[in-house]
């Protein structure tokens, strides 16, 4: 089954508003042709940009909302048709959910394959996104540091952190992985206890000691290493700087401001809506493998495709963060570990060797479920496809969706 959705029309303005304040080239959307700006720099939110692209489409476009209706069911149907076939190629359990953003057509989503039995996955279906929640903690985060609580260069003393290493590992050793402090999902004496007994919940303190079992990896900023842990870290110091449940100030600082409505944190809050089933890689239901708060704040979201791809347009394209921090999440050292890639501050940066073209974004993977949340920055446009079997390739299909959109 798929569900395509476009964005509305020159007569609803309160819905061209919206898509304007979250367009790094508002134009392109609205009459097919961009207007002058540089990529660099963040949009800005000012209602005359709105109203003069308004008076633009009405002269220039042409169109009665500045859409060439062609084009974008084209596109539509080309996404829709490389959704179905690379499913069908894999010859797997699952389903795949895809959801995609373009400046000319809107939002574009579908969804094929099955969620258990003979139930249809649907663009409805709540999914477990993994990883990708990283990208809110460190949007939390750095709305922090915007507010003067929290200082990139901070040590982890300062919040009284009892580990090795607490005088000299930073806030922003933490976000880019390079404080050394060991992975605890990496210990695989935790991972089977846990998941003989999903049942059980797991504090951030216990997700910690289990790392703190181990010695560092190296010395706070000799290295990178990807470590859950640093992402638990710095649940624990938003609820220490805020004395709010982090759950809360994720929710009020990036979920709740840009309506995403079918977005949750699984284990710390109610989560209204269906949980597609996940697969292992035999085809067994590995939905509920895990506790949720055995990933916290490094892997506990559940939402749709759709609202992760409004969420990369939000945060990449430039309308969570201040100009500044949204830099300073840009700021990405090479790393060997991500071929082709780089990280910065919860953000994965490609060249255009790996997808196709340049993009920012992460990935997530948690039992049963792998994800892909990339915008691909030489477009302002956005992709997201969540596999909801770990035998599925969710690369594959992101890499294809890409090619629809930058080979037109």
């Amino acid at each position: 089954m798929f569900q395509v959705t476009h964005l509305g029309s020159v007569g609803v303005l309160l819905d061209m508003y919206r898509f304007l304040q979250r367009s790094k080239n508002p134009c392109t959307w609205l009459c097919g042709k961009p207007c002058m700006h540089d990529a660099h720099e963040r949009p800005k939110k000012h209602v005359w940009m709105a109203m003069i692209c308004v008076l633009l489409v009405a002269s220039a476009c042409g169109d009665d909302d500045g859409r060439d209706v062609g084009s974008c069911d084209a596109l539509a149907a080309d996404l829709t048709t490389a959704l179905d076939e690379t499913l069908a190629a894999e010859k797997r359990l699952g389903g795949t959910a895809a959801a995609v953003i373009t400046p000319a057509c809107g939002r574009w989503q579908g969804a094929v394959g099955k969620t258990g039995g003979d139930k249809a996955l649907t663009s409805n279906h709540l999914l477990r996104v993994g990883s990708v929640t990283k990208t809110f903690v460190a949007a939390t985060a750095l709305s922090l540091v915007a507010e003067g609580a929290l200082g990139l260069d901070d040590t982890l003393d300062t919040w009284a952190l009892e580990l090795p290493n607490a005088d000299t590992i930073t806030l922003r050793q933490l976000l880019n992985h390079t404080s050394g402090i060991y992975n605890y999902t990496d210990d695989e004496a935790f991972i089977a206890a846990a998941l003989s007994d999903p049942t059980a919940a797991h504090s951030p303190q216990d997700l910690v000691d289990t790392a703190l079992a181990q010695p560092p990896l190296f010395n706070p900023g000799d290295g990178w290493a990807y470590s859950n842990t640093n992402y638990i870290l710095l649940g624990m110091i938003i609820e220490a700087v805020t004395a709010n449940p982090a759950v809360a100030e994720i929710r009020s600082r990036t979920i709740d401001p840009h309506s995403l409505e079918h977005t949750f944190i699984a284990g710390d809050e109610a989560v209204n809506g269906t949980l597609a089933n996940g697969f292992g890689p035999d085809g067994e239901d590995v939905t509920h493998a895990l506790h949720p708060s055995a990933a916290w704040t490094a892997g506990n979201m559940v939402g749709t495709a759709g609202d992760m791809v409004e969420w990369a347009m939000a945060l990449y394209g430039g309308q969570v963060l201040d100009q500044e921090e949204f830099d300073e999440m840009l700021d990405v050292i090479e790393v060997d570990e991500v071929p082709g890639g780089s990280y910065g501050l919860g953000v994965i940066s490609y060249d255009a060797g790996v997808v196709g073209t340049p993009a920012i974004g992460h990935s997530g993977g948690v039992p049963g479920f792998t994800t892909e949340m990339y915008y691909l920055t030489d477009f302002d446009s956005a992709v997201v496809t969540v596999v909801n079997s770990e035998a599925g390739d969710s690369v594959a299909v992101l890499k294809r969706l890409i090619a629809e959109i930058t080979e037109r």
